[in-house]
């Protein structure tokens, strides 16, 4: 192949810095390759979309700049379905942000929230946040927004709640004080109208780490308390041409998370598009620890624990979605 490889990603932030690691990483060693980062527009961010859910299709502006040039390997989340033909997924980066998120002003548990108001960004989320939760605490949906205005939110709500606790314990001269010691963006923030105050929120991890924010506490939550989407948090490196694959492979891919994450699309694969559904892999030794968790409709989510062979994890894994997808049908 002549000339430079070109790696498209997508113009956000997140993903060119981890573009810029790959293509760094292709030299220094033998047959050392040049690289060039090439940013393909985002209407919006695809690893913050991942707030809402992952994507299920491979995107089309993507697909025709690999196919039609000038890319030759791209970077991007990955979607939930099988790629289209004439592309392969080269490697799986290591997923370091699988898990669920709660993100609050100091809360490190669901428990310590009971009362509170929780809000989550898909059905998904939320059906488990409202099974797992105190009665008493109120569980809402985001209509719209993203993981910086969710902890925006977050923390104008503790802002706000906290200073009419100030003005009724101290004295008038101290609550003035006090409002003297906060910054002009606290100072906003109290006057700040809130659509809908809350408390805390449950989000993906992967959308939430890279914005490094000091301003709220993230705790993971078990996949017991909330069942991530299928491939949730995972980076794929993806590309036309059959001469990179085993580079790429032997270069970036990391075999356990090509393992759990091949588990969970190819189970999440054979059910109805429409319904909620989380699936969380952990390779386990000489197995594949999946937890599955499907809502349909107003029914009973449906639960279920598999040990999928790791020598064969793919096809268990789809019989496994299949006998699922025939339960929603019954």
């Amino acid at each position: 192949m002549d000339g430079p490889l070109q790696l498209l990603t997508w113009d956000t932030p997140s993903l060119q810095t981890r573009a810029e690691t790959l293509a760094n990483r292709f030299t220094g060693r033998p047959h050392s390759v040049t690289v060039e980062t090439c940013p393909l527009t985002a209407a919006a961010d695809p690893v913050a979309t991942a707030f809402l859910e992952p994507t299920s299709t491979f995107p089309d502006s993507m697909h025709t700049a690999l196919t039609d040039g000038p890319a030759d390997i791209a970077l991007l989340p990955l979607p939930v379905q099988s790629l289209p033909g004439g592309l392969a997924l080269a490697a799986v980066l290591e997923r370091t942000h699988g898990m669920e998120w709660l993100v609050s002003d100091g809360a490190t548990s669901l428990a310590a929230l009971a009362g509170a108001t929780i809000a989550a960004p898909v059905a998904r989320s939320h059906a488990q946040l409202a099974a797992v939760t105190a009665d008493e605490t109120v569980c809402t949906t985001f209509e719209t927004g993203t993981p910086e205005t969710a902890i925006d939110d977050v923390w104008t709500t503790s802002l706000q709640q906290t200073a009419p606790t100030k003005r009724a314990a101290d004295a008038e001269d101290a609550f003035e004080s006090w409002q003297q010691t906060l910054s002009s963006t606290e100072r906003a923030a109290l006057e700040r109208p809130l659509d809908q105050p809350i408390d805390a929120f449950v989000a993906p991890a992967a959308a939430v780490a890279p914005l490094e924010s000091t301003r709220v506490t993230t705790t993971d939550l078990s996949h017991a308390s909330l069942c991530p989407a299928p491939g949730q948090g995972a980076l794929g490196v993806v590309t036309p041409h059959d001469g990179l694959i085993a580079p790429l492979r032997s270069r970036f891919d990391d075999p356990l998370t090509r393992i759990e994450t091949t588990a969970e699309r190819a189970l999440a694969a054979q059910l109805p598009g429409a319904v909620p559904v989380g699936v969380a892999a952990t390779v386990q030794g000489a197995v594949v620890a999946t937890r599955v968790w499907i809502q349909q409709d107003a029914a009973t989510p449906i639960t279920e624990t598999y040990e999928f062979p790791v020598r064969n994890h793919r096809a268990a894994a789809r019989r496994a979605g299949s006998d699922l997808s025939a339960r929603l049908e019954e």
